[in-house]
């Protein structure tokens, strides 16, 4: 996951890995990397004398990611792809999934039993 936006004229960029890795670059150089699997954080770096605030919060109800220079929102949804397809995943309900498990069970039992029978 990508984004990029700009923070006094140059552009800061935030790269996150599936696997937990992080960057965080300012006008082409890295300022911050390393590992992170938290499901709350707050990355705060001083840029030019200004606070710049990346806040990110994912949970079962709720996804977002926002940033911050000097307490003033300027990025809303820093990925809002991500924001689409977990909001996507939320509209599906329960009980087309426990639908969906019982009847792979139900499938599952059914060649098992077959399989012994005539096997």
């Amino acid at each position: 996951m990508k984004s990029t936006f700009e923070v006094n004229g140059k552009e800061f960029k935030i790269v996150y890995s599936m696997l937990g890795r992080e960057r965080y670059l300012y006008d082409g150089k890295v300022i911050r990397s390393g590992w992170s699997l938290k499901a709350k954080s707050i990355e705060v770096f001083d840029i030019a004398g200004d606070d710049l605030k990346i806040d990110n919060s994912a949970s079962f109800k709720d996804f977002s990611s926002k940033a911050y220079v000097n307490g003033e929102l300027i990025v809303e949804d820093l990925f809002p792809e991500v924001t689409n397809r977990y909001l996507n995943r939320n509209k599906r309900s329960w009980k087309k999934a426990l639908t969906s498990m019982t009847i792979s069970c139900a499938a599952t039992i059914l060649i098992i039993s077959l399989y012994n029978t005539y096997g």
